[in-house]
């Protein structure tokens, strides 16, 4: 597996895993594949598939997920990005 290819998937996947959604109750949850499927534009299945590394994300689509998450669309490339504290918090 290309190592470049497992890093952007492995982002992907924390990335999501620790932005939080706030409902219009308040209550606070992690962003789902859905959720973010649907920022994209793509299905649940195809975020799966991009954080188990079976399919590649394309420029667009990388540009996009790095307007959604307020990041450089180089920080998908760095090994590092997960050693940060990184929580992000969006209204539904």
């Amino acid at each position: 597996m290309d190592e470049t290819l497992k890093t952007i998937s492995d982002n992907i996947s924390f990335l999501r895993k620790n932005t939080r959604t706030v409902s219009a109750n308040g209550k606070t949850y992690r962003l789902t594949q859905k959720q973010l499927g649907q920022f994209l534009g793509v299905t649940e299945q195809q975020i799966s598939k991009f954080e188990l590394c079976v399919n590649q994300v394309s420029a667009l689509q990388l540009f996009r997920l790095s307007k959604f998450f307020g990041i450089s669309p180089a920080r998908f490339y760095d090994n590092s990005l997960r050693d940060n504290i990184f929580v992000k918090q969006i209204n539904i």
